[in-house]
């Protein structure tokens, strides 16, 4: 293992103009009138612009540079500049017009250059129009052979020794951290074993200075080192592929690049040209078609007709998965099969936000990387950044990260735009667990006037934010959240604006209004509804609704009890009226029976009058043996007339008079005997 860990070692240290040549990562901005092109050099460099054709060519003083274009076209359209090209081994950059523009360039600081494509043609005293010189070839020496002597000892560490200062240090660093990384995966894995007790090599006191040698060929674009093991050849890794917290690799970016999947023109143009791609002119599907079509629908939202468009696609295609389940986060939030991408969340690129989108909720302390969350989503369309970006904020606050979401809803709208309704509901929600809820309840209240879904959803959570603040919402909050129920009665919105309805019901003392609308909606069997309801009944409610809930509670005709039974404090409430739930009273009580018959008395008469006398049961009164409270019962369950006759008002009389009979019989007795 020794000679190989020497070997490796040895590569590390490897430096030179060749193996360390300068990537210039070229960054690009759309702005009104014109695009821009960003060069980050590492240092200063002679630079000249001119004409090529139909474009323009920069050239740099310096052929030592490789340009990364990879990502210019993700920030700019392609209507005014068509392509970029480099030529490294010439040190130019090509740039091809699609419009009557014209270029500008100038040195923003020293080592960064701008160019700029603007709009109209170029001025009559242009300065960059003309073209520029050919650049004549540089004579090489002839390199001699040297002469005969002796051979020095050779010294394996010091040739490859690092490069003291400048560029060509940075970049040798990173190499030496790329290949530690490496060794250590490998190591991991178990397929090595590092010997840590190697020499410390000397220094020697002076080197003999080798012959100048021609220059080497320029390196070409891409990482110039790749280290792979067996484990990740099985699993048929990419070259240097990026590894989540479990230690299987990252989705590389170009499978999310949705700014890419779309031309320069409208929608419409970029659709009819996908679909015309179809097949060719003997009617043949065209292989790959049907896959540009369905990106082509994914990077403008259409997520229902990316599916269609894969449905088409040829079998071999290794992303129709992969594209199916970002058509689902598109078009219903989360994807089909979220288990399978949350690993992907502590991924450094793209795989880390449609990771994320495609869970339906977050765990608190789960590995995310949020740095690439916050890139990857401003590296969207605007529009996508619109559709998505709403779930993405409200997932990060529901584990309670303000500062993530706070990031990502400042990237939803561009600057100076008016925020759409589900923006201003974002920014309600987040001003909510602030120091002014207030502030936060009147943009709710407004929002829910507007209508619509963003409306439906700030009533409900107007509604569910007082609730849980103890404070009792009005009858018309209650009745506007029953009605937007009904509206979105066939979406998730609909069920949780009747329970917010119900709770609001409850919390207001209507404990029968909120009884009814559970049996009306099904929920009397939803068990952590029941619950809420019996607590706030049990906190708030008067006796005799407590009695009356609690009696067909334990009969089965009412709330869902726990299995356990009735909740402790519940049952200590019960006691102290002087019940005992063990023995049965209120359960016989609130036996079902036809309507309008009188209820048999429990076996203990005595607690059951009173039960009955507590909870206003007249019916089960009705069947009591002494006159006095059947006169009582009867009175209270005949209604009075409403015709407004003489002798109908002589009745009423006739009865109040026995009313005041019965009541001055029962004065002087306790009623329940």
């Amino acid at each position: 293992m020794r000679p190989a860990f020497v070997l490796l070692a040895m590569l590390s240290l490897c430096g030179g103009p060749a193996a360390l040549a300068e990537t210039v990562p070229v960054r690009s901005g759309e702005h009104a009138g014109f695009a821009r092109l960003v060069f980050p050099l590492a240092e200063p460099t002679d630079w000249r612009l001119g004409r090529d054709g139909n474009g323009y060519v920069l050239r740099f003083g310096r052929t030592d540079m490789a340009f990364d274009l990879g990502r210019v076209f993700r920030f700019i359209r392609r209507d005014r500049i068509a392509s970029v090209t480099a030529d490294p081994e010439a040190g130019l950059v090509r740039v091809a017009l699609a419009c009557t523009c014209h270029a500008d360039a100038f040195e923003l600081r020293p080592g960064l250059v701008v160019l700029d494509i603007k709009d109209g043609p170029p001025p009559a005293t242009g300065r960059f129009e003309a073209r520029l010189a050919p650049v004549a070839a540089a004579a090489v020496a002839p390199v001699l052979p040297p002469p005969a002597m002796a051979r020095p000892p050779i010294d394996p560490i010091g040739p490859f020794a690092l490069p003291s200062d400048g560029p060509d240090a940075a970049r040798a660093a990173q190499l030496q951290r790329r290949l530690a990384r490496d060794l250590g995966r490998a190591a991991a894995q178990g397929l090595i074993a590092p010997e840590i007790d190697l020499p410390v090599q000397a220094a020697p006191a002076a080197r003999r200075r080798a012959a100048p040698v021609p220059a080497p060929p320029p390196v070409p674009e891409g990482p110039q080192m790749r280290v792979s093991t067996s484990i990740d050849r099985g699993l048929g890794a990419v070259a240097h592929p990026p590894v989540t917290e479990s230690g299987t690799a990252c989705l590389p970016d170009d499978l999310f690049a949705l700014g890419d999947w779309t031309g320069p023109h409208r929608a419409a143009a970029d659709i009819g040209a996908a679909r015309a791609a179809l097949f060719d002119g003997r009617d043949r599907a065209v292989p790959g078609a049907a896959l540009h079509l369905a990106r082509t629908y994914l990077a403008l939202g259409f997520g229902a007709e990316a599916r269609a468009a894969l449905a088409e696609a040829e079998p071999p295609a290794r992303q129709v998965w992969l594209l199916l389940e970002m058509a689902e986060i598109i078009d219903h939030g989360a994807a089909r099969h979220p288990a399978k991408f949350a690993p992907q969340m502590s991924c450094s690129g793209d795989a880390a936000l449609w990771a994320v989108l495609a869970q339906p909720h977050l765990a608190r302390g789960v590995a995310i990387d949020r740095a690439a969350v916050r890139r990857a989503f401003s590296g969207l369309p605007p529009h996508l950044r619109r559709l998505l970006g709403p779930p993405l904020v409200a997932r990060f606050l529901d584990i309670g990260d303000r500062d993530t979401a706070s990031v990502l809803r400042a990237a939803l709208d561009r600057p100076g735009a008016s925020p759409a309704p589900e923006t201003r509901l974002l920014e309600a929600r987040v001003a909510l667990d602030g120091a002014h809820p207030e502030a936060a309840e009147a943009a709710l209240s407004a929002l829910a006037a507007r209508g619509g879904a963003a409306g439906a959803e700030a009533a409900a959570m107007l509604l569910e934010h007082r609730i849980a603040r103890g404070v009792p919402p009005t009858t018309d909050a209650v009745l506007a959240a029953l009605a937007l129920a009904h509206e979105h009665r066939r979406g998730p919105l609909g069920p949780r604006l009747v329970r917010a309805a119900v709770k609001g019901l409850a919390l207001g003392g209507a404990f029968d209004d909120a009884l009814a609308q559970m049996r009306r909606h099904g929920l009397l069997a939803d068990r952590a509804l029941c619950d809420a309801v019996l607590a706030t009944l049990t906190d708030r409610g008067g006796d005799a609704a407590f009695l009356r809930q609690v009696a067909a509670a334990l009969s089965g005709a009412g709330l869902t009890l726990p299995e356990s039974g009735l909740p402790a404090p519940a049952a200590v409430r019960l006691a102290g009226l002087g019940f005992s739930v063990e023995e049965g009273k209120l359960r016989a009580l609130a036996a079902a029976r036809p309507a309008g018959a009188a209820a048999p008395l429990p076996t203990d008469a005595a607690a059951g009058l009173r039960a009955a006398w507590a909870a206003g049961d007249w019916a089960a009164l009705a069947g009591s043996d002494r006159p006095a409270l059947r006169r009582l019962a009867e009175h209270r369950q005949t209604a009075p007339a409403q015709s407004g006759s003489l002798a109908e008002a002589q009745g009423i009389l006739e009865g109040s008079a026995a009313l005041r009979d019965a009541l001055t019989d029962l004065g002087a007795q306790d009623p329940s005997g």
